[in-house]
């Protein structure tokens, strides 16, 4: 089993790589190629929960998303689910993401602002 070009597509923009090709060497996809089955099921599934966390996250840019209230930097969902909660749970699957294929995170996709990965790690995000 390997995965199609879409999820190679989303597992690289996830993990900072975005669909440019910024490795000479192609190292990110020769190591999506040779996931396991296992993995590769593991990583299917966690970008299952990162597009509905990320529905979640920018469902608010067409309307209300379920947000109870905005104010001091925070938001609050009707569940009591706050935006840096969910960019938590949005970045640990990415971490697991990192974890099965052994790819490095490059950048932050859920950064308020452009972010290298080094920053992310030595600021102990992740």
């Amino acid at each position: 089993m390997s995965f199609t070009d879409t999820e190679k597509a989303s597992i690289r923009t996830y993990l900072g790589y975005g669909s440019v090709a910024l490795d000479p060497n192609n190292t990110v996809d020769a190591l999506l190629n040779v996931v396991t089955d296992d993995g590769v099921t593991q990583v299917r599934d966690y970008l299952a929960k990162l597009e509905s966390v990320r529905g979640k996250i920018f469902g608010s840019a067409v309307g209300t998303a379920g947000i109870k209230s905005a104010d001091n930097g925070g938001v609050e969902f009707f569940q009591g689910t706050k935006l840096s909660e969910l960019k938590g749970i949005a970045r640990t699957l990415i971490q697991e993401i990192h974890i099965v294929t052994q790819i490095d995170i490059r950048e932050d996709f859920f950064a308020s602002g452009g972010c290298r990965a080094g920053s992310i790690l030595n600021s102990g995000a992740f």
